[in-house]
């Protein structure tokens, strides 16, 4: 039997077992009324979810091709880490002279696009992307091979998965590495334990900001596999910038992301990340730009403070993941759609519980609200179909809202609710004692 203390915050495993098939169900049909959102409006729905551009498709990775071509592309004003260049210039080594002409001349766009050879390379790239999502999506998922199959795919047809495979964007195989980090960590392998750090890295280098994820090891205390982490990433982040001009290219590449973020900033329209968010919100009231962008600014330290305190705090361990999530979608100075795969995480981590608290319930369902677009939302029919389009449509508006809340509320349980923070270890120790006298007093029950 549950204590008071118990009784006030978990629900029952039943309940717990009932929101978590709703969910299912719900995101299912979610998808069905999307399916028919798109018959309805003769597929014109699609332009409030992707890219505006017909012509576009995949050029985060086709553009980035032509970057790794370059002998330097920082010159050029290009924004990845050197690593991301390294790793796509594998995936030009099929493609022949006149191909690469195209690349590095006055070639257009279109033109790339429809060679065999970078048709190959986008092949190429989303089988070992989407590869490495479905494994190690279904490695960390928890429960019956049915249930883990099953999230899987779905996840597979959150918008945000299906933005970043639209835009041929890396961030799949960023958020694989975090993943398989996540689902390495706690291995009894020293091996499988070594490559989740290595993957980390690998990640980190991809992206920039999931080496966030390494506050974890710093926090359960494992000093040797921080400080072999920061070596990892270190070296894989830094030692890529000998092939592309030397390591001064990193000032250059730091100052290309500070103009692309001021860039972004400059237009007005909604995103995911923190900024965009508060600076619209705090515009729409009147207040002028450089006001709104200083408590723009000022809110991203102050979440980026507060989210490392609370990854040392008692909190849940799908909490903590969810803090790191939040930091790798909101902090950065512009974050699309395609960021929201992060996401995926702390839903999938607190899935993986056994138990769900009443306080949960508030969380899954604003996390679901940014992974999955609400059927039949966007005036298809009013909207321009432009760079705005997408930043207009009511996802987006949904999405760059609950991503805020969510930050809000995490902060919440980090400094507010110091009660609840501290029942979080002894809750959790309770219900495992609770789950394993069951387990143990079933076979009499049966008899």
């Amino acid at each position: 039997m549950k204590n008071t203390e118990e009784q006030k915050f978990v629900l029952t495993d039943e309940t717990t077992r009932a929101i978590k098939m709703g969910c299912y169900i719900l995101m299912f049909a979610v998808l069905i009324g999307l399916y028919a959102e798109f018959v309805v409006t003769e597929g014109r729905s699609v332009y409030g979810m992707f890219f505006y551009d017909v012509h576009d498709t995949f050029m985060d990775f086709i553009n980035s091709l032509r970057d790794a071509m370059q002998p330097n592309p920082y010159a050029e004003g290009v924004i990845y880490p050197p690593f991301t260049y390294l790793l796509l210039r594998a995936f030009t080594v099929i493609f022949p002279e006149d191909v690469r002409e195209i690349y590095l001349g006055t070639g257009g766009l279109v033109e790339e696009k429809i060679t065999q050879e970078t048709m190959l390379a986008v092949i190429f790239f989303l089988i070992i992307s989407i590869g490495a999502y479905v494994a190690l999506t279904y490695m960390y998922k928890n429960g019956k091979p049915g249930e883990r199959a099953y999230f899987t795919v779905i996840m597979m047809l959150s918008l945000p998965f299906l933005n970043a495979v639209e835009r041929g964007n890396v961030i799949i195989l960023s958020y694989a590495g975090v993943l398989a980090f996540l689902t390495w960590k706690d291995s009894d392998s020293r091996f499988l334990r070594e490559m989740g750090l290595i993957c980390l890295a690998f990640a980190a280098s991809l992206k920039g900001y999931p080496c966030v994820f390494g506050l974890l090891l710093i926090k359960e205390k494992r000093w040797g596999e921080a400080i072999r982490a920061i070596i990892y990433g270190i070296a894989v982040f830094f030692l890529p910038f000998l092939l592309f001009g030397g390591f001064d290219q990193f000032f250059v590449m730091w100052h290309n992301i500070q103009k692309t973020t001021s860039g972004f900033n400059g237009a007005k329209y909604l995103r995911y990340d923190f900024s965009s968010f508060i600076i619209t919100m705090l515009r729409k009231v009147g207040l002028a730009e450089k006001p709104a962008e200083f408590f723009a600014n000022l809110y991203r330290l102050f979440f980026a403070i507060m989210g490392t305190l609370g990854i040392f705090r008692s909190l849940k361990p799908w909490k903590k993941i969810l803090i790191l999530s939040l930091m790798v979608i909101g902090l950065p100075g512009f974050s699309n759609s395609y960021t929201g795969l992060f996401l995926v995480l702390p839903f999938m981590a607190l899935f993986n519980s056994d138990y769900l608290e009443k306080r949960d319930i508030k969380y899954i369902i604003l996390m679901m609200g940014m992974l999955f677009a609400v059927p039949f939302t966007n005036n298809i029919e009013n909207l321009p179909r432009d760079w705005f389009y997408l930043h207009d449509a009511m996802h987006t508006k949904i999405a760059a809202t609950t991503t805020f809340i969510l930050s809000v509320l995490v902060i919440r349980d980090i400094c507010l609710d110091r009660k609840y923070v501290k029942t979080q270890e002894k809750i959790g120790r309770d219900v495992e004692e609770i789950m394993n006298e069951d387990h143990h007093e079933s076979p009499v029950k049966s008899m």
